[in-house]
């Protein structure tokens, strides 16, 4: 089926900056996209990452008024630093 599209321009340079370089057409480069997309959609609900929350009361006394950066090098030392 032909149709047309509106395709934003950069994203379209790309696309056939990469056709060219992979020695196939900037039809096939649409096609794969709109594939993936459509695999991607039927794929169903996203994942959803389950609550492992813990009951607690909250940071401890010392560090209620401090900052994430001071909680971070209390708890790494150094190792914040990677």
């Amino acid at each position: 089926m032909k149709t047309t599209i509106d395709i934003n321009d950069e994203l379209a340079r790309q696309a056939k900056a990469m056709a060219a370089r992979h020695g196939t057409t900037f039809r096939s480069i649409v096609e794969h996209g709109i594939r993936l997309a459509l695999e991607e959609a039927s794929r169903g609900k996203p994942y959803r990452l389950d609550d492992k929350s813990v009951q607690g009361n909250g940071l401890q006394a010392d560090f209620r008024d401090r900052s994430w950066v001071e909680i971070r090098e209390a708890a790494y030392g150094d190792r914040s630093r990677w």
